[in-house]
């Protein structure tokens, strides 16, 4: 994975795209417990199928240092997604090659939304001894409007836990100004057409009390060898947090 976004950081499509999800969350603390196996990049160019084909087939061919890997467009096939808001974005797979392994590689990929406050040049780090990838990213207010318009949307229904992590996850890890990222986050349900309730039924016991929620919960955690904290503390914790947002809403 790290080879390949070493290999866009270094191409012309590098300003196209923006590092998100869980890799940001890698860039921000290395020792993260909540590791990606799939890319999941914004793009900021044509959603048209074949343009991505070519771009990704420049992005695998491009001449670097040897690496050990390759990457075989081939088995390159891209398809419509469904991503982590209601629009489609698209959903790249194809493998590589290091030595005998054949590794699975996948990408997501979403079109439409903006990042708040204006991104910033980050370095991903590396596992190998080879260069970083140097590329821009998401910023921590954006991480966090986009999850919690997820959240707010999803309602009772949602299963996605490792937004709940992410979030409670970046606001203890960075002292942000609350007036500017509830501003971002009203910006973000308003790009996405999202209304908000007094109280988002997330945040409240007929989810956190939820025997399911609680299992999901729990299943997340010890997926990502995570110590276990009560769904209900980090969901108060995430209320509080955002107690000036919902009083003002």
């Amino acid at each position: 994975m790290e080879r390949f976004l070493y290999r866009l950081s270094v191409s012309p499509h590098k300003s196209s795209f923006f590092l998100k999800g869980g890799l940001m969350l890698m860039v921000w603390d290395p020792q993260s417990h909540r590791a990606t196996i799939d890319i999941d990049l914004l793009a900021k160019t044509s959603n048209k199928i074949e343009n991505l084909e070519n771009i990704i087939t420049d992005i695998c061919t491009f001449d670097v240092s040897p690496d050990g890997i390759h990457f075989s467009t081939n088995s390159l096939k891209i398809r419509e997604a469904q991503l982590d808001t209601d629009y489609h974005g698209l959903s790249a797979s194809f493998t590589a090659q290091l030595f005998s392994a054949i590794l699975p590689m996948r990408i997501d990929f979403g079109f439409s939304d903006a990042i708040f406050p204006k991104p910033s040049t980050v370095e991903y780090p590396v596992l190998l001894d080879f260069p970083k990838p140097r590329l821009k990213g998401y910023t921590p207010q954006t991480l966090i409007a986009e999850k919690f318009e997820s959240i707010v949307r999803l309602g009772l229904a949602n299963t996605r836990m490792k937004d709940f992590y992410d979030i409670w996850l970046v606001t203890q890890q960075f002292p942000l100004d609350q007036t500017e990222l509830f501003t971002i986050i009203e910006k973000v349900l308003k790009r996405r057409d999202t209304d908000i309730e007094d109280i988002p039924k997330a945040f409240t016991e007929a989810f956190y009390n939820n025997s399911s929620k609680v299992e999901k919960w729990r299943s997340f955690l010890k997926g990502i060898s995570h110590e276990y904290i009560p769904l209900e503390k980090v969901i108060i914790d995430l209320k509080q947090q955002f107690e000036g947002l919902l009083i003002k809403v």
